[in-house]
């Protein structure tokens, strides 16, 4: 969803998910606590996805998953973003 909406605002594809979330905190979409958090919680994704299993703490990551609000907080932000330009149908 980020990329895709630094995709529409910036006319090309942020080279990675992490500076999707940048550019969504550049352009007013996410507060800017919202985008730091969201670019951390997308370089954990990327840490987790190309890193083997034996070499992560388990508790760490679990620790980390439990962090649901920042992804509450994200889903929020950019539905507001969508309902003030007039994405969101009444």
């Amino acid at each position: 969803m980020g990329e895709e909406l630094a995709k529409h605002e910036r006319g090309q594809s942020p080279p990675s998910n992490p500076k999707s979330m940048r550019i969504l905190g550049e352009i007013g979409v996410l507060s800017p606590t919202t985008a730091e958090q969201m670019t951390q919680a997308a370089r954990f994704r990327n840490v987790l996805s190309h890193t083997y299993g034996q070499i992560i703490d388990h508790g760490m990551v679990y620790n980390a998953l439990q962090d649901l609000e920042r992804y509450r907080t994200f889903v929020l932000e950019v539905r507001d973003y969508l309902d003030d330009i007039g994405a969101i149908p009444d």
